[in-house]
């Protein structure tokens, strides 16, 4: 899958960047508003900046790139949950309330520079060298609700994420 247009450019496919003719500049935002209503009122506002993305020509050929090159960031991944459910401990003689919480945050990003060609008639190729780097964390939470003297459970698993990984494409 590719477009091959002198302004425009493709993320998922490397060898796309040989058609833009100039420098091209590619970024995106996103923003959510949510408003909830029950016995207290909870209001959320978020807004990202998720992707830059840049391509220039090297070597020109007629009206597009004989060579390009791309480099960026973008994120992968998005890690937000958040959730509760609650029971009862039937394991002593009266049995005990709980509450327990999961919850999830972070999230993996890349960070590229790739590079194409055109060096046989109607054939382009290109490839990436890709950085991914995050952090996810994760939280499980037992909290007693009729006895709070007792002590509850709380883990937390942080998972650090760093590695290459390269992509090829091509257009004929």
């Amino acid at each position: 899958i590719a477009s091959l247009d002198k302004n425009v450019f493709t993320l998922i496919n490397p060898a796309s960047y040989c058609a833009v003719n100039s420098f091209v500049f590619e970024s995106g935002y996103y923003t959510q508003f949510f408003e909830a209503k029950s016995d207290s009122l909870l209001r959320s506002k978020d807004f990202q900046f998720p992707y830059l993305a840049f391509a220039l020509p090297l070597m020109k050929k007629n009206d597009s790139a004989k060579m390009a090159l791309s480099f960026g960031l973008m994120p992968e991944s998005k890690l937000g949950y958040e959730g509760n459910t609650f029971g009862k401990a039937k394991w002593t003689d009266t049995p005990q309330r709980y509450k327990e919480k999961f919850a999830g945050s972070g999230g993996v990003n890349r960070f590229w520079i790739g590079a194409s060609g055109s060096f046989l008639k109607n054939l382009w190729i290109g490839s990436n060298a890709n950085f991914l780097f995050g952090k996810q964390d994760m939280i499980h939470r037992i909290e007693f609700i009729d006895t709070p003297s007792w002590y509850g459970l709380l883990k937390t698993t942080s998972t650090i994420i760093q590695g290459f990984n390269f992509d090829f494409g091509y257009i004929y």
